[in-house]
Formats: C-alpha cells, sequence, structure tokens
C-alpha cells in the first residue's frame, strides 16, 4: 500500500532546516519572556513612590476620544463627572467624531454636566483625519491644561485618580505615567477570561519589567497622564501608524523623558465580548507595532543610547514577527514529521532546548503574572493555559494578516472595537460590525490541516507529538467556530430583516425603527443572555427570542396611562431595556410582594377586588435617554391576580403576565437579558414561527 505522503517529497534537509530556523526565532521572545521575568521579580531598591507632592494642583486636561460609542459614553462621562480635582484646575474634552445617535446621546449628557458646574466641551469633528491621533492631536490644540490625561470610552476611572498619578510629575523629566489596566467583564466568558490572562502577562509584566529596569515602554494608549511638552519636545500626535501610543512613546523617550508605570493603580475597563471585535482590535495593535518598528528602528538604532535599550526595543518592537512565525510553523509541522533523521541526539540537543525556550517561557511568564494578582486563586487560573496556548495559536492568522499588511504598507482604517457597556446589546455587532475578512476560511483550512497531522502522527505512532498537535486543533477549531458563528448569527439576522421589508403591510407608518431594533435583537447569542424579549404595546404581546430566533409568545397588559419615562408617571417606558434584578425564585405561585419582599399571602387567580404583584418580579433597568428613570420608578415583568384583564393595557406602568408564564419566563431567562418595548405591532410572520403560550390560547373569561 503506498504511502500517503510521498517520502521524496519530505526527506529534503531544507524541511528541518527552515523548521529549525522558525524554531529558533521563536526562541528569541521565548527567552527574552525570561528576562522579562527576571526584571519583574528583581525587588527595586525604593518602592515607585512620588519624589515630592505639588503645593498646588496643576491645570490637568482630561480628553475623551469616542468614535460611536452609543452604548459607553454616558457611563464615561459619568464616571469622569465624579473625579475629584479641583474644578478651577480641571478641563474635560469629549472629542467626538461620531457619525450616529451617540453624538446627540453625549450633547445631551454634557448639557446636563454643564449645569453641575463641570467645565466640559464637546468637540465634534466630521472627517475623522489621523483617527484617534487626530482627535488627539485637535483637541490639544485648544486645551488648557498642563497635563493630558488621556481615556478611551470604555474605561471606568475611580474618582481619586488623578491625586493617585499627578505627583510624580513633580519629577521634571516625568513626561508620561501610565495606570495598569482593570477588566470589568473578564468572568463574562471564556473568551473574555483568556483575554484577561493575555493583558495581565503584558500590562504587569512587561509593563513593570521595563519601568523598573530603566528601558523603554510604551503608553497604553489610554489611562495615563502626558506632560504637555513632552508630546510637543517629542513632535506630537502623528496618523503615520495605527498606534500612535507606541510611536509618541519611543519618540518622546529618545528625546530623554522618563516614563512611569503604575502597577497599583488600576482603571478597570471592557474586554471585546466578541471574536471579531477581539480580531479588530489584535489585528490594529500587531499592525500598527509592525508599522512602529519599521518607522522607529532605524533612529533607535542611531540613537546615543546604551546598547542594551536598543536590543531590548527591537525585541519589543519586533515581538509581533512571532505570529508570522507561527503560521510558518502551522505550515511546516506536517513535512517536518515526514523528515527523516535526526534521533535522540536531535531531541536533546534541539528539540528539548527549543521547547524550554517557547512553551515553558510562556507557561513561566503567565503563571508569575497569575501568581502576582492572585495569590489565592491563581493555580486555578492556570487550568485555562492550554486553553490560552490554543488561542494564541488559532488568532495567528488574524495577527499574521497585520504584519504582512503593515510590511507591504497596505494603508487601513482605525477601526474602532465593539463595546457593549453595562446595557449594550447585540446591536453593538450589527450597527458596529468590524470589517469581515477571507481569515475563518483559513481559519478552517488549518483546522483540517491539523487533523490530517494528527491522524499522520497516530499513524506513525508518534504519540508524545499528540498533545502539541491538540493545541493546534482546538486553537483553530475555537476561533473558527466563534467567527463563522457571527457571521451565520448576521446573515440570519439581514435575512429576516430583508422578508419583513416585503411585507410593509403589516406595519404601521413608523414601524422601520421597530424593525431595524428587532434585527438587531436577533443577533443576540454572543452577549451575557441567549434571549431576547420584545414586547409589543400594540398586541399586547411579548415575543421571546433565543439564539435570534423567536421560540415563546405571551399575552401581556401594559400600562392604561399610555408609554413614557417621565418622572412619577404611571407610564410604560418603551425602548431599550434589561433586566437588572430578579426576585421570588421558589415562591410559589400567587404568592404577593409588597415593597419586593414576600409577604406570606397567596391569591388565587382572579381574586376579587385584589391586585397586587404576585409570583415573580423581573426588575427592569433602562438603557436609553428615553428610558433612563425605569428602574426608580420600579418598572417590573410581574405576574398578576387578575388574569382576566391580560391582553388588555391596565397596569400602572409595568408589564403584567399570568403567573403560570412568568413563572416560565423567570425561569427562562437570566439577568441581563435584553427587553424592548415598542408601540408598533410584532410582525405576523415571526408571531407564526412561535410556539404559543399554553394560557395565551385559552378563552379569556369574560369578566
Amino acid at each position: 500500500m503506498p504511502a500517503p505522503f510521498p517520502d521524496y517529497i519530505f526527506q529534503n534537509a531544507l524541511w528541518t532546516i527552515a523548521y529549525t530556523v522558525v524554531l529558533l526565532g521563536l526562541s528569541v521572545y521565548g527567552l527574552h519572556r525570561y528576562a522579562i521575568i527576571y526584571w519583574f521579580l528583581k525587588k527595586p531598591k525604593h518602592g515607585v513612590v512620588p519624589p515630592s507632592r505639588f503645593e498646588q494642583l496643576p491645570f490637568v486636561t482630561i480628553q475623551l476620544p469616542v468614535f460611536n460609542e452609543y452604548f459607553v459614553v454616558e457611563r464615561l462621562l459619568e464616571a469622569v463627572a465624579r473625579i475629584d480635582y479641583p474644578r478651577d484646575r480641571l478641563e474635560i474634552q469629549l472629542l467626538d467624531d461620531s457619525t450616529d445617535e451617540s453624538f446627540e446621546l453625549a450633547r445631551e449628557r454634557i448639557g446636563e454636566l454643564r449645569k453641575q458646574g463641570l467645565d466640559i466641551s464637546h468637540l465634534h469633528r466630521t472627517d475623522r483625519r489621523g483617527f484617534k491621533a487626530g482627535a488627539l492631536e485637535a483637541g490639544m490644540a485648544v486645551a488648557r491644561g498642563e497635563f493630558i490625561f488621556i481615556l478611551d470610552a470604555d474605561f471606568v476611572p475611580q474618582p481619586d485618580i488623578l491625586h493617585l498619578l499627578i505627583h510624580y510629575f513633580t519629577e521634571p523629566r516625568t513626561g508620561m505615567v501610565q495606570a495598569r489596566w482593570g477588566h470589568l467583564n473578564a468572568r463574562h466568558s471564556l473568551l473574555t477570561r483568556l483575554q484577561a490572562m493575555f493583558l495581565d502577562g503584558h500590562l504587569l509584566l512587561e509593563q513593570t519589567a521595563r519601568s523598573r529596569s530603566g528601558r523603554f515602554f510604551n503608553f497604553n494608549g489610554t489611562a495615563g497622564i502626558w506632560r504637555r511638552s513632552c508630546i510637543e519636545d517629542a513632535g506630537g500626535w502623528q496618523h503615520d501608524t495605527l498606534t500612535e501610543d507606541l510611536d509618541l512613546s519611543y519618540r518622546a523617550q529618545l528625546r530623554g523623558w522618563r516614563f512611569v508605570f503604575l502597577a497599583d493603580v488600576v482603571v478597570p475597563a471592557e474586554l471585546p465580548e466578541d471574536i471579531d471585535g477581539f480580531k479588530s482590535q489584535q489585528h490594529r495593535w500587531t499592525k500598527g507595532s509592525i508599522q512602529t518598528c519599521l518607522k522607529l528602528l532605524p533612529t533607535i538604532w542611531r540613537a546615543a543610547i546604551p546598547w542594551p535599550l536598543k536590543l531590548e526595543a527591537t525585541i519589543h518592537l519586533t515581538s509581533n514577527f512571532g505570529y508570522l512565525l507561527l503560521v510558518f510553523l502551522c505550515l511546516l509541522i506536517l513535512p517536518q514529521g515526514q523528515s527523516q533523521g535526526g534521533g535522540f541526539a536531535r531531541t536533546l540537543l534541539v528539540d528539548i532546548p527549543i521547547f524550554f525556550a517557547t512553551t515553558v517561557s510562556i507557561v513561566i511568564f503567565y503563571a508569575a503574572a497569575q501568581r502576582h494578582l492572585y495569590p489565592q486563586g491563581w493555580l486555578k487560573n492556570m487550568m485555562l493555559m492550554p486553553c490560552l496556548l490554543g488561542l494564541a495559536i488559532g488568532m495567528s492568522v488574524n495577527n499574521a494578516r497585520g504584519v504582512l499588511e503593515a510590511l507591504f504598507n497596505k494603508q487601513s482604517d482605525f477601526n474602532r472595537t465593539p463595546k457593549r457597556g453595562e446595557g449594550g446589546s447585540s446591536r453593538a455587532f450589527v450597527q458596529y460590525m468590524p470589517v469581515r475578512t477571507l481569515i475563518p476560511l483559513i481559519e478552517g483550512f488549518f483546522v483540517l490541516f491539523f487533523l490530517v497531522c494528527l491522524w499522520d502522527i497516530v499513524r506513525r505512532g508518534a504519540w508524545t507529538s499528540v498533545p502539541f498537535l491538540l493545541l493546534f486543533v482546538g486553537g483553530f477549531i475555537y476561533v473558527a467556530a466563534l467567527s463563522f458563528a457571527a457571521r451565520r448569527r448576521n446573515r440570519r439576522a439581514a435575512s429576516i430583516l430583508a422578508s419583513l421589508a416585503v411585507a410593509p403591510s403589516l406595519l404601521e407608518k413608523n414601524a422601520a425603527l421597530f424593525l431595524i431594533f428587532l434585527t438587531v435583537l436577533l443577533t443576540g447569542c454572543a452577549t451575557e443572555s441567549r434571549h431576547r424579549m420584545v414586547i409589543s404595546a400594540a398586541d399586547q404581546k411579548m415575543l421571546v427570542l433565543r439564539d435570534g430566533r423567536p421560540i415563546r409568545t405571551y399575552a401581556v397588559s401594559t400600562s392604561k396611562f399610555g408609554l413614557g419615562d417621565s418622572p412619577g408617571s404611571f407610564a410604560t417606558p418603551t425602548g431599550l431595556l434589561r433586566v437588572k434584578k430578579k426576585i421570588g425564585h421558589a415562591a410559589p405561585r400567587g404568592a404577593v410582594f409588597k415593597s419586593r419582599i414576600l409577604t406570606g399571602e397567596v391569591l388565587p387567580v382572579d381574586a376579587p377586588g385584589r391586585d397586587p404583584i404576585v409570583t415573580r418580579i423581573l426588575w427592569l433597568e433602562g438603557l436609553e435617554s428615553r428610558n433612563r428613570n425605569a428602574f426608580h420608578r420600579y418598572i417590573y415583568i410581574h405576574g398578576t391576580p387578575e388574569e382576566r384583564n391580560i391582553g388588555q393595557p391596565v397596569s400602572f406602568g409595568c408589564i403584567r403576565m399570568r403567573s403560570s408564564d412568568v413563572v416560565e419566563l423567570f425561569d427562562t431567562i437570566g439577568i441581563n437579558t435584553k427587553v424592548l418595548i415598542t408601540s408598533n405591532p410584532l410582525p405576523a410572520s415571526l408571531l407564526a414561527a412561535t410556539k404559543t403560550s399554553p394560557l395565551e390560547a385559552a378563552p379569556s373569561n369574560p369578566l
């Protein structure tokens, strides 16, 4: 029987040479990780403390660059408004390049903050020239501050953040002080947990090690303060790379400015919850770092600085070439496995040293970060290490694309990373969808390729290679599966929108806006809950969706006072909300609540003369300006004993349901499930596809 892989293809020594060269390249970066670990663990002679304190606090400008940040811009403004700093020494700039409704939302909130005495300006550009760097440059041209504190839209600074950072500038050659990023949503999913581990390694170990050892490190683009004169001395913000922060950092340090990294000052931020958002972010960072490398590396080697600094800067700026080497490694695994020769001597002299230089260095690197940050639970976190390695492998094609685009000078836009905020919905991943590519198809190819490799090594009995190859198979399966799932959800939503568009007679005059919201909800399963709810005041019905598919309708009752959200009113709010709290688990049907506490009384259905809240409570929180009062108005989805009136607008603002229906709903949906309340009717085509609630089909009581 002929061998499935002809020997004459693989016996050429060039396969082994190429494979070894790639591994040696990866080993250089692996050995560098050991250096980072050493510098991190080497305690400084004295702690990182300000050299002195300002007697009079300097003037600070806070810059908030945003672009279409509908779901987080209010949270950002509210957090910044809480910063404790003298009002006469503080200026806030919202650098807004938005092209969507977030502009109006921000303008409204800024107007409210101005009335509270905050010095805040709303600078809106329409051309996005230079993207984020251009916005920062335009803002600095009119800024009054001696120091510039920059925050991206998804960051939530603590009130004392400026006091924690500003006094390090009493050293006149300190040009930038960087805080460490935290993670608001690290526990949201496996993807966000792995991202948090990635960032903890970089933001804790690498930044701390470089700062302690006097080597160059970079501003992370946010959560840091710049001395204005440092920015100007270094040549200002420049737009010729996608990582303007890395570019400016190196130019400033080459001019002799000193940077400070504070690992113990943490500003939490949001991690991308969607694989496309994560890929977009990683592609931008990878491509931008190589652009900066090509731009500045010759200058670094010509600079009058010690050669260890030049070497460290070179490894730092070229580190993302590792993704390109990883792709080469993927392609060489099969032919290398078929090559002959080497035996024990090769294993001892080549394979084992390279294994310790690459794989072992990665494990120790992230173990050091986790142990420092989470001394009680770091071993549990390290159980995810195989997943972390697999994700890095799976992302290699996406990131290698960024390296190649930088090398071949392919220009691209600064693609923002979609953010959900505390109340965002899957709408963010339709309206703000990152650019699609053919990368998932290539990832799918590698899945098949490594399955063939796995079959080949099993056929040859090379069992020691199986765990290694399983990382490659698992990594590419995970990333490719998430990517294809995201595209499938979006195609399904688009097809539903198209089917609705051919039946306008089903909708009222202004139903187009409702369909847009509904289509967005149908893209759902990448968020906290797989379920979504749409409540129609016109139909007095609730539509429940799971993974974008209609599964159930319930009869409901909205307010007899109409729709709205004025404080003190009894109207039902409209727009996008979420389930903030669930109350009443395991309570019997008909159990009475008073101020959300069970009284112990249980009422039968249609108890005469009684209309309390019963059975279950789903407390809603508004996510838009038009329903922002909903939570404090105590707007619930709840059971009612007056089931005879379900299907008619008879409530005092809440959404009423039959007890059996609200129990079923309560047990189905989770915290953060999104709820869209609309005045429009539900499309008949979607209602026909759902399973009707059994009690809804029963004839209503004429009483």
